[in-house]
This record gives C-alpha cells, sequence and structure tokens, in this order.
C-alpha cells in the first residue's frame, strides 16, 4: 500500500469527491457515468479504499488489496481474521487473497500486490453497490476478481476470470485463501468487551471431500453464538491446506511458500491458527478465459455444508444471485424516495451514497451491539427506504423499554449480555422515531 507522503494534501471534499458522468478525474479514480459505482485506478492510496458487502446475517468490508473482514449478525462474531477493533483495516493478512503462479516462469504473484519485480500494468477496483470486481495484469495475465454478498444467505461468492491474451499457453497454480478467527466478543463488565475464545487454541479446519470445501469450527461450548466457517469452489482441487503455518511458512502473506512452491501440502489445522487455502492447477491455451467460482462463509449451527454448497455453487447461481443483489439496489435506487435538483451532485448523493450508508448503518449500527439510541436514529433516516422492515426494528427495539420509561444502553444480537448501564439519553430517541415512522405509514 502506497505511503502517504508529509506533504501530502487530499482534497476529500464533496465537491471533488462527488463529481460523477463528467469524465472528470479525482486523485483516486472517479465515478461511473451512471454514479453507481466509483472506480478506483491506484493502489497508492492513503488508506484502504474500502466497500461494505452484506446482508442482514453477513458482511463483509473488502478494499482494493483484499484488505478486510468479515462477520455474522453483528461485527463482534468475526467469521475471518481481524483481531484490532480498529474501524479501517490495513493488514493485508486479516482479508483475502488470491495467489497465482506461472510454474513455466517459475514467478508468482497475487491479485493484492501483483507479482515482484513487474512495472504495475493495469489495475482496477470497482467498488459497486453490494459488490467490488478487483482487476489487474501480471505474469502475462488478466485477471478478474468479483466478490458479492447475496441479498440472502451467510455466505460471500467470488469469481474468478483469467485470459490469457498473449501467444503462449500458460500452466498455472491458482491458490484462492482467507484466514478465519470465527470468535465472537461479548459485553462482560466491568472490562467491556472480552473474546469468549481464542482463535488460535478453540478453531481447526480440515477438508471436506465430500463438499469439495474446507470447514472450520470452533470447540469452545461458552461462545453465545454457534457458529462454523466453509469455503468451497467448483473446480478441482489439487491441493489444499488448513494450517497457516503450513501455507504460509517462513514467506509472507504477500507470497506464501506454498505458493512459491508451487502446491500445498494437504493440511490440517487444530491448536493453531487456522486457513482456508486451495491450489487448483490449469492450463490456458492462447486467446483462452477461464472462470472459477468459489464460496465461503458462516455454517450455522446444525445445518450440513453441503446445504451451502449445493445452493451457492450449482450451475446457474452466481447469475441468479447476482441478479437478484442488481434488482435489489436498482429498486432501492429508483423506486424508494428519490430527489432531482438542478445539482447531480446533490441527487447522486441523496439517491445512491445516501441510500447505501443508511444500509450500512442500520444493518450494523456502529459495528458493535444494537445501541439504544443509535438504531433509534438509524430507523428514522431509513424509514423513507424500507418502513417494513423499519417496523420490525421498531418492535424488537422497544420490547427493550423498561416500565418506568428508561431503556438499556445497548442490547445484543447474538446471545450475549446486555449493557445495561444507565445512559438517560437512551429513550429520548423514541418519540422521533416512532412520530417519522407514523408520518411515513399511516400506521397506528
Amino acid at each position: 500500500m502506497g505511503k502517504e507522503s508529509k506533504d501530502a494534501v487530499y482534497d476529500f471534499s464533496a465537491s471533488n469527491m462527488m463529481k460523477a458522468g463528467s469524465g472528470d478525474r479525482q486523485e483516486f479514480g472517479h465515478f461511473s457515468e451512471d454514479g453507481l459505482e466509483y472506480i478506483v485506478d491506484t493502489t497508492d492510496t492513503p488508506r484502504p479504499w474500502l466497500n461494505y458487502l452484506g446482508n442482514q446475517d453477513y458482511g463483509v468490508v473488502f478494499g482494493g488489496r483484499g484488505e478486510g473482514l468479515s462477520w455474522y449478525k453483528s461485527m463482534l462474531a468475526r467469521v475471518t481474521k481481524y483481531t484490532t477493533y480498529e474501524y479501517v483495516p490495513r493488514d493485508p493478512d486479516a482479508g483475502r487473497s488470491i495467489f497465482v503462479r506461472d510454474n513455466g516462469l517459475n514467478k508468482a504473484g497475487s491479485m493484492g500486490f501483483g507479482a515482484e519485480g513487474e512495472e504495475e500494468l493495469s489495475y482496477r477496483c470497482t467498488q459497486g453497490l453490494g459488490y467490488t470486481n478487483l482487476q489487474r495484469s501480471f505474469l502475462g495475465l488478466d485477471y478478474s476478481w468479483k466478490i458479492f454478498v447475496p441479498t440472502e444467505g451467510p455466505v460471500e461468492m467470488w469469481e474468478l476470470n483469467i485470459a490469457n491474451n498473449g501467444s503462449e499457453a500458460k500452466d498455472i497454480s491458482i491458490f484462492p485463501f482467507l484466514q478465519w478467527q470465527l470468535t465472537q466478543n461479548v459485553y462482560n463488565p466491568p472490562l467491556a468487551y472480552a473474546s469468549v475464545s481464542d482463535y488460535k487454541t478453540d478453531v481447526s479446519a480440515r477438508f471436506d471431500v465430500e463438499s469439495n470445501a474446507i470447514v472450520a469450527s470452533n470447540s469452545n461450548t461458552e461462545q453465545p453464538l454457534k457458529f462454523g466457517g466453509f469455503f468451497a469452489t467448483d473446480a478441482e482441487v489439487a491441493g489444499y491446506d488448513c494450517s497457516r503455518k503450513s501455507f504460509i511458512g517462513k514467506g509472507s502473506e504477500e507470497l506464501p511458500d506454498a505458493v512459491w512452491a508451487g502446491a500445498c501440502s494437504n493440511s490440517s489445522a487444530g491448536n493453531q491458527e487456522s486457513i482456508a487455502a486451495l491450489c487448483i492447477s490449469a492450463v490456458l491455451e492462447p486467446g483462452e478465459t477461464r472462470t472459477f467460482r468459489f464460496v465461503g462463509g458462516v455454517i450455522e449451527d446444525g445445518v450440513p455444508v453441503k446445504t451451502y454448497v449445493d445452493k451457492y455453487l450449482s450451475a446457474d447461481a452466481f447469475e441468479r444471485e447476482f441478479e437478484a443483489l442488481r434488482q435489489y439496489w436498482k429498486h432501492v435506487v429508483e423506486d424508494t424516495v428519490f430527489v432531482d435538483t438542478p445539482d447531480e451532485e446533490v441527487n447522486l448523493w441523496c439517491n445512491v451514497r445516501l441510500k447505501h450508508l443508511m444500509h450500512q448503518t442500520k444493518r450494523w449500527t456502529r459495528s458493535l451491539d444494537r445501541g439504544y439510541r443509535d438504531i433509534l436514529q438509524d430507523l428514522r433516516g431509513f424509514v423513507i427506504i424500507n418502513p417494513l422492515e423499519v417496523r420490525k426494528y421498531l418492535l424488537k427495539t422497544l420490547s427493550f423499554q423498561y416500565a418506568d420509561g428508561r431503556a438499556p444502553r445497548q442490547w445484543s444480537e447474538v446471545g450475549a449480555s446486555h449493557d445495561l448501564r444507565d445512559y438517560s439519553d437512551s429513550p429520548v430517541w423514541i418519540p422521533d422515531a416512532l412520530t417519522g415512522y407514523i408520518k411515513e405509514t399511516g400506521d397506528l
């Protein structure tokens, strides 16, 4: 990631960031003509350029180098490794990666960092509504990696397209990678938030032949939310690693030892850091493009992993789920409250970006448990987009109010202890949220 110069001055003003459709290019990228995507065309940004992907049960933060994390039900229940509580993830090993080795050239690279010693030929990170598409070229091949979370289901879906536009065949090995955490932080007064289990000792992982997937689980019975993880592909698997030590070796997260060697060691993992890394072999002829699909996410308590694999890796699953996602956001942008002013930048902000931001705050409420005042503030704004969803959350939020009118500081979505500290402004936002809902719907 590029380092920020002490003398660098970045213009993050609304007028600079919200130019769209006119072909104006800012320092790091530009909006698409319709304003629905922001296209970052440099890796040299002062901070990771992140996108929030998610539905009601599963969320992902994803950056232009693969930085990020994923969670289940609450950002306190981490699926992939992210052990700090900074709001902006910076550590590449906390996210995802796809490594590629050219077996003829004995060289390797990754979607996050390209190939060592090669000049950056092309790079584009398209951050859309609910999806990210990362494109770059290295080792004589052109790559496109799309990641999205469907409208329903605790999973993330990856589609990797590799094109050989050269004149010679390419013998390559592909290594998709993520690292498990599968732990939950809970409110534990007076220590505030603390992890119930240890991702280094409580999480184990193995390869399941029947589902063609790596399966991970947490053995700690005291964790309130019971969930495991899986990572699967529709391609033939040449090898796998579940042990971070076996895969990374003495190398680095940018280029692990297994990638340099061109093969995984088929390791399982227990009482150590667990990962999901697959090895897929392919030969691409000149002019050929190949597509590889991967699905990862949560195994909910009692649900067989093959249920997820069969649903999300079926023949038409990717096209079906991505079209459903596209139609959902089309409805949000075009069919809910619509702002039309002489200023196109204001229209774009209100009709696209603001609606996207409101979705994320309503879904994840500042990233921790459900802050009582926070959720009421978010619902007050979200009512113009989805009144039925607001009604559901209003009833649930009001169920935690005490008989004397007071309310807790926050409540847990994931079976942990509620934060019962007496904050006097917790119930203050009830009248505003309720009257806003009634005025919008007439529902008494």
